[in-house]
């Protein structure tokens, strides 16, 4: 089965984080995506306007907590204002088997708290702080860090695991279609992005027509198959930028596009900011 994003550890822990904090206000939109880890969102401060996970849309608040088990669809619309934070954290689906192989059979059910029990209120409590003492522990940047966010990784798992698993339903057979098909087309874009990218050529390796993949995939990544090449070439350039030295007009026939001017629109489109300010942005760092 293919995976759309394969999470890499940071830092040489055994799960990737990532605080979102902002000094400026501006549209964000994380298209729909997927991934064999397990996600834990955090809000400790801010709105998140839409916040879709499968089927179900949250408009989430400060204090909340959501969950991506894994292989769920999920993407985020918002409008990100100034001192908004968050936190995000994805377990290696292969970190927790190894730690509780009994996963498979479980998922992780925290998204609706009207429904908790009052064990499992004490419990979100519970888990609300380690989260807030892990964002303090990222941001003191201490000698020993990474042994304290392992620790605290591992005591916000084990809150999961001790108090909202839940015996997994199994996947209606059209859903699992779906999720497969939506793989198959995903990989061969991510694969093949400085290639012709046209509807005829990837309806031709996913052995579908132009009509059906145009249709499918609007309906159920909520963005056409154009924006979504669009968007995977700018996150590709926006690494390029960050790691060579590579000239901008290399960088964008590398990626795809057919020159500055159009990696720009893309870059404006999703990060809002064009080639050479992320360059610069990151040299003042």
């Amino acid at each position: 089965m293919y995976e759309h994003e394969f999470v890499k550890p940071v830092d040489q822990l055994a799960i990737w984080y990532h605080i979102f904090e902002n000094n400026q206000s501006w549209n964000a939109y994380i298209p729909v995506h997927w991934h064999r880890g397990i996600e834990l969102s955090y809000l400790e401060r801010g709105l998140i306007d839409d916040f879709r996970i499968g089927d179900e849309h949250f408009a989430s608040k400060s204090g909340r907590i959501l969950v991506v088990n894994t292989q769920e669809i999920h993407s985020i619309k918002t409008r990100v204002k100034q001192k908004d934070l968050a936190l995000s954290i994805i377990y290696p689906y292969s970190y927790i088997e190894g730690l509780f192989p009994q996963i498979n059979n479980y998922r992780i059910e925290i998204n609706h708290p009207d429904k908790f029990t009052k064990s499992q209120k004490v419990a979100y409590l519970d888990l609300k702080s380690k989260l807030i003492k892990f964002i303090a522990t990222v941001q003191e940047n201490s000698k020993d860090r990474n042994i304290q966010l392992s620790i605290i990784s591992l005591e916000i798992l084990d809150i999961l695991l001790n108090n909202f698993i839940q015996k997994r339903k199994q996947l209606p057979a059209k859903k699992e279609v779906i999720t497969q098909r939506l793989q198959e087309i995903v990989e061969y874009i991510t694969t093949n992005l400085k290639q012709d990218l046209s509807l005829e050529i990837i309806a031709n390796e996913c052995h579908i027509s132009r009509e059906y993949l145009a249709r499918f995939f609007k309906k159920n990544m909520a963005m056409t198959v154009a924006e979504y090449i669009r968007y995977r070439r700018a996150i590709s350039a926006r690494k390029d930028l960050l790691s060579s030295n590579a000239t901008l007009t290399k960088i964008a026939i590398d990626n795809g596009f057919s020159g500055i001017r159009s990696m720009n629109r893309a870059l404006h489109e999703f990060y809002h900011e064009d080639a050479k300010e992320i360059r610069k942005r990151e040299k003042n760092r």
